[in-house]
């Protein structure tokens, strides 16, 4: 128990193997099969494309999508280049001619990704 061939879930999970011989004799044994997550989660922000121009001082909402197919996504946020008004993140367009979104998402696993997207200003 489980079945051969079965598929296990991230977390630890105890395997019984029994057998029987032709002469009725009965045995089983058992072991823990563990399985982590080490697969990181993905950032993608559709609206910042690298080296795209926007004006200074224009107000660009940012749309952040973290995803993680293992234990789930635990934080996703900016970690500079983007200030939060309210429930909307907007791209800070400053004062110098290139900008940078740093970002980073971190899976319940703690498995960690960053992106760092540059964009210029017109």
């Amino acid at each position: 128990v489980p079945a051969s061939g079965s598929v296990f879930p991230f977390g630890a999970t105890n395997v019984v193997c029994r057998s029987t011989d032709s002469a009725g004799n009965q045995a089983s044994n058992g072991f823990t099969v563990r399985v982590a997550d080490t697969i990181a989660p993905t950032i993608s922000v559709p609206e910042v494309t690298p080296n795209m121009r926007v004006f200074r001082g224009q107000q660009v909402p940012i749309t952040i999508n973290c995803a993680d197919s293992g234990s789930g996504v635990a934080t996703c946020r900016p970690i500079s280049g983007a200030h939060l008004v309210g429930t909307t993140w907007y791209l800070d367009t400053g004062i110098f001619d290139l900008g940078r979104l740093s970002l980073i998402a971190r899976d319940v696993a703690g498995n960690v990704t960053r992106l760092t997207i540059n964009y210029r200003f017109r």
